[in-house]
């Protein structure tokens, strides 16, 4: 696929971009919450992102969805619990 990509201008824009600003952006897509994150672990392992830094990213930026998740599944437990 990164042979495929490699012709393509946007992705050496994607690919300098993310050697730059790689760990912001994977925080950011961590967080958004109906987004695959198969999808987004796929894409960063095509740009020169090393791993500690996606990790550390990709954690800190999981936490408040997790958080969100718990929360809401909770609240529909106790929802369901009193009807």
């Amino acid at each position: 696929v990164k042979t495929m990509l490699a012709e393509k201008p946007w992705f050496a824009r994607l690919e300098e971009e993310t050697a730059r600003r790689g760990l912001y952006g994977v925080f950011l897509f961590r967080l958004f919450p109906f987004c695959p994150n198969a999808l987004g672990s796929y894409a960063f392992g095509l740009t020169p992102l090393r791993f500690w830094p996606y990790l550390t990213a990709s954690v800190v930026g999981s936490i408040p969805k997790m958080v969100l998740y718990i929360y809401g599944g909770t609240s529909l437990l106790k929802l369901v619990g009193q009807a």
